[in-house]
């Protein structure tokens, strides 16, 4: 397997560095007009999505508000030559690296590493246990499951013994584990997951900028092969940690994973799709890229993640090709981890996530409920993308944190401390 080179030396040919116009943009909803260098604030009581024109292809966004920063990621591409129709926004959708975070578009011929992301085939995994619900879940296996998971999973920078060291651990950030329960009080387990430190390391430009390869040429096959490859080590890495967790479940609880009903679903990454042409009248085959979004075909079940102290959906797709047969991938930042750390208190944090058993370690703190978008709203404003199959609240949680991320943040602030909350 190729390692593609991304130096712009021996890519000149075929990755570009873009560069928008700096011109005005309508919203043709509202026929209001925003600056690039302005954040986007439409009425909430316009219909979605917006149709925001440029100067290359439109921009559907299912958003009511967009950072600037984010907004012009998504007129950069919009205006590059490699997307068709449109590029589509998600509710969720935040700054990212090179691309926002929450992008979805089609390319005929072409492939942005930083619009695929590099955390190439990061995903959700998620199962009912079969029989198990609130009224028989006992106190004490909360904590018993939780405490199995830490011991049993890898979490943060740990690693599991060689040859695959990272096959089959969680990672860190906004990764996690839990146990849910549904509308009908019966329990699910959930995971969150990277794919494994090392694909970080494939197939990355070497700037912050949108740069992107023909399809054609050797280093986009060479991308593809390298993509591909990670988003099987990816869901191979899902399905080791679901088993453990499934096992983990039979043996404190002893209940069962109704594994006929799993769903394993990446949200970073592109594939050929089948997709309606509004302009032409007709179906082509065409390259999907996803950034921090779900396929949502028709009757295609998905995951939708809140914060940690908020829960989840299972939707269904609705199939609309407005948004590529897509939706959310979560909730979205609504602060940076810079900003959750100074602005939202440990005390805050804490009672967020009161009821929950959870760790509120202090390193944990710019992942807590306060630093993410209501995801009420994230999911009101993609209805016509999804039907909620079931919501899933939380009962147990554990985050991707290690030893190493917590000296880390001990060097960066003297008031860490540590706490276990259990209902």
């Amino acid at each position: 397997m190729t390692n593609t080179s991304f130096s712009d030396a021996s890519l000149s040919l075929e990755i570009r560095a873009l560069h928008t116009r700096r011109k005005k943009l309508s919203v043709t909803q509202d026929s209001e007009i925003y600056s690039k260098k302005q954040p986007l604030l439409a009425n909430a009581s316009v219909s979605l999505p917006l149709i925001i024109q440029t100067a290359g292809v439109p921009i559907h966004v299912y958003t009511h508000s967009l950072e600037s920063e984010a907004l012009q990621q998504l007129i950069t591409l919009a205006e590059s030559g490699i997307a068709e129709e449109f590029v589509a926004c998600m509710p969720d959708a935040h700054v990212g690296v090179g691309a926002t975070i929450g992008t979805v578009f089609a390319s005929r011929s072409h492939i942005s590493p930083y619009a695929v992301g590099s955390d190439i085939g990061c995903g959700m995994c998620a199962v009912p246990i079969q029989g198990l619900t609130i009224s028989n879940l006992k106190k004490k296996w909360k904590t018993e499951i939780q405490q199995s998971i830490k011991q049993r999973i890898p979490t943060g920078h740990d690693s599991r013994s060689k040859p695959y060291p990272k096959l089959g651990t969680l990672g860190s950030g906004n990764h996690f584990i839990e146990v849910l329960y549904d509308e009908t009080e019966q329990i699910w387990v959930m995971l969150h997951s990277l794919a494994g430190k090392q694909m970080k390391k494939k197939c990355l430009p070497i700037k912050n900028e949108l740069k992107y390869l023909s399809i054609e040429s050797q280093e986009g096959q060479d991308y593809l092969l390298d993509m591909n490859w990670c988003l099987n080590y990816a869901k191979q890495n899902r399905s080791i940690m679901m088993t453990i967790l499934c096992d983990i479940m039979k043996q404190v609880t002893g209940y069962s994973a109704d594994k006929s009903r799993i769903v394993n679903i990446h949200h970073n990454y592109c594939q050929t799709e089948d997709v309606y042409i509004e302009s032409k009248n007709t179906t082509e085959t065409l390259y999907i890229t996803r950034k921090g979004a779900t396929s949502a075909r028709k009757g295609q079940l998905g995951i939708i993640p809140g914060s940690m102290g908020e829960g989840s959906f299972i939707v269904e797709g609705l199939g609309d090709p407005k948004s590529f047969y897509s939706c959310s991938h979560g909730a979205g930042r609504l602060l940076s981890r810079t900003e959750a750390m100074k602005n939202i208190s440990q005390e805050d944090f804490e009672n967020a996530m009161s009821g929950i058993t959870c760790d509120v370690n202090a390193a944990l703190r710019d992942e807590c409920p306060q630093a993410y978008k209501d995801l009420t709203i994230v999911m009101a404003n993609q209805s016509s993308l999804t039907r909620v199959v079931h919501r899933l609240k939380p009962l147990v949680n554990v985050k991707g944190i290690s030893a190493r991320n917590i000296r880390t943040r001990e060097k960066k602030s003297k008031k860490h401390r540590e706490f276990f909350m259990t209902m």
